[in-house]
């Protein structure tokens, strides 16, 4: 038999798994209703839920206990005309820990004395950093003690007849320049890039396991190899379903996310929303950087399930991808493409991620873009070819 590729066989296999893996269930939870159903709540709904816990600590009065309120009527005062705090009774000692308050401000014994005798008044402002919304309410109590601050010193240079703005010799006032569709970008560059790797590389994972572990599991296998089909043709057939199934994947998350953004677009600030738009030149490219990433899963994914004597072991095996993926992920997420060495383009699954972070932040770097499809094209051949061997040894395909 020959150990040569036959296209119109290796076409004939290729059709016939991809019926049976459209007919399993798990392959369609995996390649279509989690990527459509996940990717939106990733990006879409953890912002949201930001920005408005964010509201509502601005809107409503926060807990907060001033230690010493006693020692300091004048602040006490000011911290209840602002409208932002209720002031309650708790112990300073214990109501960070037992939640009763969101802030402590410890006041000295000699804070009325300080502001009489114009001196620094020293507080201590206590919070619980692990607590996001505690952090929310400190910058809140700061912001209050700065405009306390500013008011003792105005009534001190009025009394003296001075006029107050002689201590503020700069009008500052910042203006974010960027437009909404580059905040956008810089947004979904953080998240979208580990989505898409994500979905390519797992998308077809339950195929991969089924065309090769899945057989061996139901004992279909040994007839398969039965059959006048070299098994080059046989492993190229099982592996276009992979790489067909991750591709699918990787675009219905892009599909799913781009229809809920449109839907319900993101603010990063309270009012403050971002849109997000892409070519056809960008789509086409971000498929294409899918289509080597799923190749190159497909292969490696194909390799270990046909080592496995199952799907329960193939399951074990493969599950070690997903941090594949994120490794990479973390290690750029907050890092401007700008600030990328060229060699990261070498780097498979690196590559990958930075160049859909690129293209979705609307860049287009042709030496980038060409160094990823090319050392890609290279990493999936090495795959491919070692997922052939093993599919021509008895010894793996037949391990019990």
């Amino acid at each position: 038999m020959s150990r040569g590729i036959n296209l119109r066989h290796a076409w004939i296999v290729f059709t016939k798994e991809l019926s049976d893996t459209i007919r399993d269930r798990r392959t369609w939870w995996a390649m279509i209703i989690l990527p459509i159903v996940i990717v939106p709540l990733m990006t879409l709904i953890g912002p949201r839920a930001a920005i408005k816990q964010a509201e509502d600590v601005q809107r409503n009065k926060s807990d907060i206990v001033v230690a010493g309120a006693e020692r300091a009527p004048t602040l006490v005062q000011y911290l209840e005309a602002s409208g932002q705090f209720n002031l309650v009774a708790a112990d300073p000692a214990t109501a960070l820990k037992d939640r009763k308050a969101l802030t402590v401000i410890h006041v000295p014994a000699d804070f009325e004395d300080s502001l009489r005798q114009e001196k620094p008044a020293q507080v201590r402002v206590a919070f619980d950093a692990s607590d996001n919304k505690s952090s929310m309410v400190e910058e809140k109590v700061a912001r209050v003690l700065t405009m306390f601050s500013q008011a003792v010193v105005t009534a001190r240079l009025q009394a003296r007849g001075y006029d107050p703005t002689i201590l503020t010799p700069l009008a500052m006032n910042f203006e974010n320049v960027a437009p909404k569709e580059q905040m956008g970008a810089t947004f979904l560059g953080m998240i979208l890039p580990m989505l898409m790797a994500m979905w390519a590389a797992t998308g077809g994972l339950y195929a991969a396991i089924d065309v090769a572990a899945g057989e061996k599991e139901r004992g279909t296998l040994e007839a398969l190899l039965t059959v006048p089909v070299s098994r080059m043709s046989l492993a190229v057939g099982k592996y276009l379903v992979v790489v067909v199934s991750s591709l699918i994947a990787a675009a219905i998350s892009l599909v799913g996310f781009a229809v809920a953004f449109r839907v319900a677009p993101v603010s990063l600030q309270p009012g403050q929303e971002v849109t997000f738009t892409m070519t056809a030149a960008q789509v086409g490219l971000i498929f294409l950087v899918a289509l080597t990433l799923s190749a190159f899963f497909a292969a490696i994914e194909l390799t270990v399930s046909s080592f496995a004597r199952g799907f329960r072991e193939a399951q074990t095996y493969l599950t070690p991808i997903t941090f594949i993926v994120i490794i990479p992920w973390i290690l750029t997420e907050f890092t401007s493409p700008a600030d990328i060495p060229s060699w990261y383009y070498m780097v498979p699954v690196m590559n990958g991620v930075m160049a859909f972070k690129e293209l979705v932040m609307g860049i287009v770097n042709p030496a980038h873009i060409r160094d990823t499809l090319v050392f890609s094209a290279i990493y999936v051949v090495i795959a491919l070819r070692l997922a052939g061997r093993l599919f021509q040894r008895e010894s793996v395909l037949f391990r019990s």
